[in-house]
């Protein structure tokens, strides 16, 4: 019985040594951080991931600053307009969340965003007259979440529908076929 009682305390031994070690390891280590502090990881700079659907109607996820520049330069050739939606949509305090983002071209540049509440209720804010480099920035910082939105002006959304019914109706049928029925202002159609 008298050779059991020595691996026993060995064992002990051995542990307290290990455990004696990792706790200087540990000071040694909570120490080094206070005397050499650790880089903190950086965020990264790149733009949120979007869907931006281009003048020419194609959609594309590769939204950069090059890419809106391209769509800003379209836009005054041509006078249309495209949309951005940001995914996941961010929510921006006291607005709800971003919804979609249209920036038109008629003369000048104007931006629209339009937000969604909690509540379901659409609110749609517009910055309007300004040069395509400021809605270059503008969108940029939308993309990115660093845009205020207080000097904006409150826009109706959706806009509201037309009160005339189109002039024509459009048939299609089977693979070529197709017709433009015109219209009377009676109602009837021909």
């Amino acid at each position: 019985m008298g050779r059991w009682t020595e691996p026993p305390e060995t064992t002990r031994c051995l542990l307290g040594a290990v455990m004696t070690g990792l706790g200087l390891l540990a000071i040694w280590d909570g120490c080094r951080d206070v005397l050499a502090p650790r880089k903190k990881l950086a965020k990264p700079s790149q733009l949120r991931q979007a869907i931006l659907t281009g003048a020419d109607g194609r959609r594309r996820s590769d939204v950069s600053r090059k890419a809106l520049r391209e769509q800003l330069a379209l836009l005054a050739e041509r006078g249309a307009s495209f949309s951005l939606e940001i995914l996941p949509k961010p929510e921006v305090p006291d607005l709800g969340w971003i919804e979609r983002v249209i920036c038109t071209y008629e003369g000048i540049f104007s931006v629209l965003a339009c937000f969604v509440t909690g509540e379901g209720v659409c609110i749609a804010l517009e910055k309007s007259e300004i040069a395509a480099a400021q809605a270059e920035e503008i969108l940029a910082g939308i993309l990115d979440g660093t845009m205020d939105f207080s000097g904006w002006e409150s826009e109706k959304w959706p806009p509201p529908e037309r009160e005339e019914p189109p002039q024509g109706l459009l048939v299609l049928w089977g693979t070529a076929g197709m017709s433009v029925c015109p219209s009377s202002r009676s109602g009837t159609r021909n």
